[in-house]
């Protein structure tokens, strides 16, 4: 049903995977495998089907938001140290910061994402536990894409308050949305209008991201040429 939210009413394409252990996908279940699923899933777009990382969104919901950050912070690893300057994307400012964007995702959606396993049980176990399990909340600050995370405010899977915690962990946020009255499951179904328009705003957000870039790189390169045409003048005038 989600699959088809998102591509008949976003006009998207969308690529769901299955965890190995889950559904029809044998095998034993763990942490890492989910992880190596997802990368396996987003590898298969980019090398096999030869889709460019800045037109993919990672999108994760619930339990999927742990893969999704994983995915995006090992993307963003290499470019984790060169912070710059400062752009206005969304609903306050955000980092704009010097990655390749040929490498990397547009953008992350996290709907009802949770911070970490132990954290959904205790807030104070995620605290002195000696470990855990997609702690999310320890990676969010790796992810310099632009953010939306969308969180039902009666959530009692996954309460608000883990959304709200991975916003203020996420250097380029550009909405977190505290969708009033929605639970964990009812998004799409009861609160349909607020969860497309917000997501189609931000789709859209990133196509104009993309635009302005192209058209620096245009006028960069237009920059060059008039140089380099300078240059050969000056030498063919000497």
């Amino acid at each position: 049903y989600q699959r088809r939210v998102h591509g008949d009413y976003c006009h998207v394409n969308v690529l769901a995977y299955e965890y190995e252990g889950y559904g029809i996908h044998s095998g034993e279940p763990s942490e890492d495998k989910i992880y190596n699923d997802a990368m396996r899933a987003f590898k298969y777009l980019t090398e096999t089907r030869k889709i460019p990382a800045e037109k993919i969104i990672l999108f994760g919901r619930s339990l999927g938001s742990g893969p999704t950050i994983d995915i995006a912070a090992q993307l963003f690893a290499p470019y984790n140290k060169n912070g710059l300057g400062f752009m206005a994307c969304g609903c306050r400012p955000s980092k704009m910061f010097d990655y390749d964007h040929t490498k990397c995702p547009a953008g992350v959606v996290l709907q009802s994402p949770l911070s970490s396993v132990i954290g959904v049980v205790s807030s104070t176990l995620s605290h002195v536990a000696p470990s855990d399990m997609f702690s999310n909340i320890t990676k969010m600050d790796k992810v310099q894409c632009p953010v939306l995370i969308m969180h039902g405010t009666l959530d009692t899977v996954v309460p608000c308050e883990h959304g709200k915690a991975l916003s203020i962990r996420a250097p380029n946020l550009w909405q977190f949305y505290e969708m009033q009255g929605a639970g964990h499951n009812d998004m799409e179904e009861n609160f349909t209008n607020d969860y497309l328009s917000t997501l189609m705003h931000f789709i859209h957000a990133l196509e104009r991201m993309a635009q302005q870039r192209r058209t620096q790189q245009e006028l960069a390169a237009k920059v060059r040429t008039m140089n380099n045409d300078i240059k050969i003048r000056h030498l063919t005038s000497a």
